[in-house]
């Protein structure tokens, strides 16, 4: 309290001596005055405390930031016009020409001549660096055979024509062409089927068709991918019966990196026509897929949804694959399902000798697969797959009760398939090839009793052998065991299985010419594919064969 005092009496005082201070000049009349302050202020500073602060650093920050320019392009004027300059000559590329023209001509016994001859346009080094290119091509497969049983005779006309068109980063692939197969209803005792003997006995099927194919050759602008196929079939045989069938099919994706989304749409229509009858078939298909592709393993993750004559349908589209020891072993499977088309072309190819009116009706199959592949050594290769399958509607083929000799088409209406498939092969070089393959089958029928005419046990053997330069000879066995077939009668009859040995050989005479001789059915062994049809037995062919 002192202390302020003090300060206070201070301040007084200061005011009092400027208060009494005189102006400069005029005489001073106060005396001097002596002032002493007396003060027990002490001030004392206190001990500093030091704070301590331990910064801690950020943390360092590492990202690589991906940065991402624009140039826009900008077309800039330039005056200067460059000379032209003409080469007084210029040395193209050599490029090696194709072989223009294949054809392969020969006779066999029972009075057989066979014919298959290949025409292309060849390649030029007109059309060589252009982005527009054009290659024809035609074909013409010709065979015929009178066996030695009566009515045994057939004869087989193929005839095709093509053209690739290839315009920037376009293709587009043009076909057409013209089969004929005229065989004999030869499946009869000619001494118990006397009525048949003497009847008009034979069909023949005239196949007319034409289409066009087309994609992409490069990646698109926004990396889209597309292809289409546009055809139309026409089918008419020798009893009146005629088929048309157009056939729309149409795919579009978008790549994302490695991966793949893509969307096919299809439509595949069947109107067939008697003089009694009339059919329609009618298949409308989407399948969006999406495609996921790593370093070693893939998976198609996808669906197959639409409608035929059944009514709606909606199956998965699963594949999956991945390596587990490399490549030698790679694991694959799959869970699909789809509809699957049972016009008159596609029975008749299977079964020629089929009756007038076939029954026509669409399969739906929905199938679970898994199995290995892989290449353990070099040249060499396998792929072993167990499936299980459930189809319903399954065509088979029987015996008509009255043409004896012609076949009626039934169909299951559930069957489940268990098929466990193996397949190897191996090449040595150019020297030795070999592939091999078997299939066995286990079936489970609701309404049939049997798979009339389709073996449980199906392989092949196929080998190719470079004798020499100039030799070369090949062998090919085709085994099934026995099938079951449903006799005119209503009986069941049991069709033994075969062995078919087929053997090969040609020399090259020199570069554009060689001779063959293929002899088939070497054991000739007489078994029958279909009831009371039994095959050739011994058959062979020979001719030349020239490239150029």
């Amino acid at each position: 309290m002192k202390r302020y005092i003090t300060v206070l009496t201070t301040l007084l005082l200061a005011g009092q001596v400027g208060w009494a201070q005189q102006p400069e000049g005029e005489d001073e009349g106060l005396p001097g005055q002596n002032i002493t302050v007396v003060s027990e202020i002490k001030p004392i500073l206190a001990d500093a405390k030091k704070i301590g602060l331990n910064p801690e650093l950020p943390p360092v920050d590492d990202r690589q930031i991906e940065v991402e320019y624009d140039v826009p392009t900008r077309m800039l004027k330039v005056p200067y016009v460059a000379p032209e300059v003409r080469p007084l000559a210029t040395r193209p590329d050599k490029v090696e020409p194709l072989k223009n023209v294949y054809a392969k001509v020969g006779f066999g016994n029972y009075l057989t001549p066979y014919l298959d001859l290949y025409v292309n346009s060849g390649r030029s080094s007109k059309y060589d660096n252009r982005d527009n290119e054009t290659n024809l091509a035609a074909r013409v497969n010709y065979i015929s055979s009178n066996g030695p049983l009566p009515d045994q005779q057939f004869s087989d006309l193929r005839t095709k024509v093509m053209g690739d068109f290839f315009i920037n980063n376009f293709a587009l692939h043009a076909f057409g062409g013209y089969d004929r197969n005229a065989i004999r209803f030869y499946g009869y005792d000619p001494e118990v089927d006397t009525i048949i003997s003497t009847q008009d006995n034979g069909q023949t099927y005239n196949f007319i068709y034409g289409g066009l194919r087309f994609n992409n050759t490069e990646e698109t602008y926004y990396d889209l991918e597309y292809d289409g196929t546009f055809r139309v079939n026409y089918l008419t045989d020798r009893l009146s019966q005629n088929e048309i069938n157009p056939v729309a099919d149409f795919m579009i994706g978008k790549r994302y990196d490695d991966n793949l989304a893509k969307v096919r749409l299809g439509v595949d229509h069947t109107t067939f026509t008697s003089d009694t009858l009339r059919q329609n078939l009618t298949i409308i298909s989407a399948r969006p897929s999406y495609r996921v592709q790593k370093d070693i393993w893939f998976a198609d993750i996808g669906i197959n949804v639409g409608a035929d004559e059944d009514g709606f349908y909606l199956f998965p589209d699963i594949l999956f694959e991945r390596e587990l020891v490399d490549e030698l072993v790679v694991f694959h499977a799959g869970f699909t399902g789809e509809v699957l088309k049972n016009n008159y072309k596609t029975l008749s190819d299977r079964n020629p000798f089929l009756n007038q009116n076939p029954l026509l009706r669409n399969s739906r199959e929905l199938q679970v697969k898994a199995g290995v592949r892989g290449a353990p050594i070099r040249g060499g290769s396998y792929n072993a797959q167990v499936s299980y399958s459930n189809v319903n509607f399954l065509p088979l083929f029987v015996s008509d009760s009255v043409a004896v000799n012609r076949f009626n088409t039934v169909y299951d209406t559930s069957t489940n398939i268990l098929n466990l498939h193996v397949e190897i092969g191996y090449s040595f070089g150019e020297k030795v090839r070999v592939l091999g393959a078997v299939d066995f089958f286990s079936y489970d029928l609701k309404n049939s009793a049997r798979a009339w005419h389709m073996p449980t046990i199906k392989s092949s053997i196929l080998l190719r052998y470079q004798v020499t330069e100039k030799l070369r000879a090949e062998a090919d066995l085709f085994f099934f065991n026995r099938m079951f077939a449903l006799t005119p009668e209503g009986t069941e009859n049991q069709l033994p299985g075969v062995a078919d040995i087929n053997l090969g050989a040609s020399y090259q005479v020199n570069e554009s010419f060689h001779v063959f001789l293929d002899v088939n059915n070497i054991a000739a062994a007489n078994y029958q594919r279909y009831y009371n049809y039994p095959s050739l037995g011994l058959n062979a062919i020979g001719g030349i064969k020239m490239i150029f």
